[in-house]
């Protein structure tokens, strides 16, 4: 924002807040968002919903039904099918 607002220098800018120089000219040229504040696609779970599907795991793991890790991820893509 400093240097959108001519308060500052890209690489006074990159300097001051340690951020790299290439990184600040990606976002004030739009290929990466100004609102992004950490890399990789947005998740595909709510808050909401990963703690529901955490809470059924745990619970099922505490009755004796405890999932294998791919059962897991099985459970996770179909919870995710149905989302969508």
């Amino acid at each position: 924002m400093a240097v959108k607002d001519n308060q500052m220098s890209i690489r006074k800018s990159a300097l001051y807040f340690n951020v790299p120089k290439t990184t600040l000219i990606d976002r004030l040229h739009g290929r990466i968002s100004i609102d992004t504040v950490k890399p990789g696609p947005d998740p595909l779970f709510t808050l909401d919903q990963e703690s529901l599907l955490a809470s059924h795991i745990q619970t099922m793991g505490e009755v004796g039904f405890g999932y294998t890790r791919q059962e897991t991820i099985n459970l996770a893509s179909d919870y995710a099918f149905t989302l969508a």
